[in-house]
C-alpha cells in the first residue's frame, strides 16, 4: 500500500456510523463504567483524567514515549509561556505525579505497538476501549492498529485521534524530530486497515473544533 494515498472506505463499512460533536459526546453514549481502557499517547493525561473521573474505569493503562513539551489549549508553541506544565525532560514525571493517587492507572514508558505486543504475549488484559493518539506517521498508526485489534474484548472499540490531512502544529513546534511527521498518515493507515479487514466497520466519527477529529472502528460481532 502506498502511504501517500488513502483508499476509500466502502459504503457497507460506514452505513451504521453515528456522528458526534466531539469525543466527549461519543464517550457519553459508548463508554460503560468499569471498562478496561488503554490510551496510547496520553500527552499530559487530560483525556485520561476525563475518563477516570467520569467513567470509573476498571483499569486505565497509559503508554507514551514521554519526550514532548506541553501545548496549552492546543494554541501552538509555548516558547516563553510561564504556564507550561512540563518540558520534554519533566514530561513523564508530570504524568506520573498526576495519577499517583489512582492505583488503577498504570503508566508505561515506550512505543505503543511494542508495549501492546508485550500485553498480548503475557495475556495481561483485554480492553473494551483502546484510544490511539501517539506518533501519527502511516507506519506507526498501522502497527498500532494491527496490534490493538488483538487486544480487544468482543465488544471492544478502537478510537483513533487526528483523522485529518493537515497538521495542527508546525515542524518548529517539535523539538525532537521523531515527531516531525505527526498528523500525516492517520487517514491512510485507518482506510488501508479497513480495506484489508472487511469484518471491521466505522462505528462513529467525532468532530473537533480544529477538525482534528476522531474515528471509531470495531469488529462486526456476526463476522
Amino acid at each position: 500500500m502506498n502511504p501517500e494515498f488513502a483508499l476509500p472506505i466502502s459504503q457497507d463499512q460506514i452505513k451504521d456510523a453515528k456522528l458526534y460533536a466531539n469525543r466527549n459526546e461519543y464517550l457519553k453514549e459508548n463508554l460503560n463504567k468499569q471498562s478496561s481502557v488503554l490510551e496510547v499517547g496520553t500527552h499530559a493525561g487530560d483525556f485520561a483524567e476525563h475518563i477516570l473521573k467520569n467513567y470509573d474505569p476498571f483499569s486505565l493503562h497509559l503508554i507514551d514515549v514521554f519526550k514532548q513539551e506541553d501545548f496549552i489549549n492546543n494554541t501552538g508553541t509555548n516558547a516563553g509561556n510561564k504556564n507550561i506544565r512540563f518540558t520534554p525532560e519533566t514530561h513523564e514525571q508530570f504524568v506520573r505525579n498526576r495519577f499517583k493517587d489512582y492505583p488503577i492507572v498504570k503508566i508505561h514508558l515506550g512505543m505503543g505497538y511494542r508495549f501492546m505486543v508485550t500485553i498480548k504475549l503475557n495475556r495481561l488484559e483485554d480492553f473494551d476501549f483502546i484510544y490511539l493518539d501517539s506518533n501519527h506517521s502511516y507506519l506507526n498508526v498501522s502497527k498500532e492498529l494491527y496490534t490493538a485489534k488483538n487486544l480487544l474484548s468482543p465488544n471492544g472499540v478502537i478510537g483513533i485521534n487526528d483523522y485529518t490531512r493537515f497538521n495542527l502544529f508546525g515542524k518548529e513546534d517539535y523539538e525532537n524530530l521523531e515527531w516531525e511527521d505527526v498528523n500525516l498518515g492517520v487517514i491512510q493507515a485507518v482506510n488501508h486497515f479497513l480495506n484489508a479487514n472487511k469484518d471491521w466497520y466505522v462505528k462513529a466519527f467525532a468532530f473537533n473544533e480544529n477538525m482534528n477529529s476522531d474515528i471509531y472502528i470495531a469488529r462486526r460481532l456476526d463476522s
